[in-house]
């Protein structure tokens, strides 16, 4: 008996390596970790880490990083390039049934050549359920997170592509903590005129706990602020605007929609938007298409939405914000609100186009007097009823926010 478990030990020696030396060395002189490094570091101290099917392939186990039991892999770069053989393949299924069936949590560590194309006909037809199955297990709310630490090429790409999070090591991380800003400040951050840009970030560190804020995707649609924090010790995912939307931002949004819904975190949405950005040029690069996914997001999350109007709600930007015909749980305005088709200037100009444009078609000359008292009537009205005071009166919100100092 003590034989065979030498021969085990040997073969577990040779199956658990991390490729040849040289390799190996060049690997580190990168600055680089090898993989079982990687997925010692990210391991809770003393948590057991149990590899599954270790005779079969590299660096593939469960173990519990932040008390959480997950599964971890990682791509063994120094070998092959990180790229997936046959046993990669058999074994990938194996613990994604494990993780399907168990509910468990998904951490890759990602550095991939993609499919090894000497093998290509025994990875190629049967790898493509390990991509069906992360699309399963996130429809199911089982997340998985791919840490990115160097070159991911074809299939490789593919796996931070299908997961719900995803980190891309660059030179290092950072986590920022703002200081303690305090509610009674808020003040100082609001704008009566709507019109005046200010920072959402600045009210955001004004309602979370300790001001700590995790932002998602920062330098990616920085229009549009996302992210998690707590709020009185809950955990809650915030959007909140900063700008008009652009594809990259409606987009950010729908994947951190559907993020919120996997974990089950409630979201805060704080509005102060004008609405997508309009344009031919803005309509060939998808605006329509992103911002439908966005609205699609929000009509079909299933998570509890809380709305604060606190500045603009125009437009298609109301709805996409979880305005009142998206039925969040409760929405409150401040008194410095508006909430229109779109602004009142842009809703006027509009209309005078429309006017002049009809007169030319019918060669028509316009009444510059007659015209302009519509235009002012229009304007007016306009005004009027995007007021907090007249939305507010009809119900299309659950109350005002006080912003006055706290007793």
């Amino acid at each position: 008996m003590l034989g065979l478990v030498q021969e085990l030990e040997d073969n577990l020696t040779w199956a658990t390596g991390q490729g040849q030396g040289k390799y190996q060395k060049q690997h580190l002189g990168r600055g680089m970790l090898l993989a079982r490094d990687r997925i010692a570091m990210i391991l809770d101290e003393g948590s057991p880490f149990l590899e599954i099917c270790a005779l079969a392939g590299f660096g593939w186990g469960d173990s519990t990083p932040s008390g959480v039991m997950t599964l971890i892999s990682a791509n063994i770069a120094t070998l092959d390039g990180g790229s997936s053989n046959e046993a990669t393949v058999l074994k990938g299924e194996r613990l994604g049934q494990i993780g399907l069936e168990c509910r468990l949590p998904s951490i890759v560590l990602v550095q991939s050549a993609g499919a090894n194309l000497p093998q290509q006909f025994r990875v190629f037809h049967r790898g493509g359920a390990s991509f069906r199955d992360m699309a399963i297990k996130s429809q199911a709310r089982i997340p998985t997170c791919a840490v990115v630490f160097g070159s991911s090429t074809a299939g490789g790409a593919y796996t931070p592509g299908m997961s719900d999070c995803v980190i891309m090591v660059k030179h290092k991380s950072s986590w920022a903590d703002r200081p303690w800003s305090k509610w009674h400040e808020i003040l100082s951050v609001a704008m009566a005129d709507v019109r005046q840009p200010w920072d959402i970030r600045e009210l955001i560190a004004r309602l979370v706990d300790g001001s700590r804020f995790v932002e998602f995707k920062p330098l990616y649609g920085p229009g549009l602020i996302v992210g998690w924090a707590y709020i009185h010790g809950f955990p809650v995912g915030i959007i909140a605007n900063n700008a008009v939307l652009f594809p990259p931002e409606a987009n950010k949004a729908t994947q951190f929609i559907r993020l919120c819904n996997t974990r089950d975190t409630p979201i805060v949405f704080l509005q102060n938007i004008t609405g997508f950005m309009v344009g031919k040029r803005y309509e060939e690069a998808g605006i329509i298409k992103a911002g439908s996914l966005f609205i699609n997001a929000v009509s079909n999350s299933t998570v509890p939405h809380l709305t604060i109007m606190c500045g603009s709600s125009f437009g298609a930007g109301n709805y996409a914000m979880s305005g009142r015909a998206y039925k969040p749980r409760f929405l409150f305005s401040w008194p410095n609100s508006k909430c229109s088709v779109m602004g009142t200037e842009q809703l006027a100009g509009v209309m005078d186009e429309v006017a002049r444009d009809g007169a030319r078609r019918s060669g028509k000359t316009i009444n510059e007097a007659v015209h302009g008292g519509r235009i002012d009537a229009l304007k007016a009205s306009v005004d009027e009823t995007a007021t907090v005071w007249y939305t507010s009166s009809r119900m299309l919100d659950d109350g005002n926010c006080y912003l006055g100092p706290a007793d």
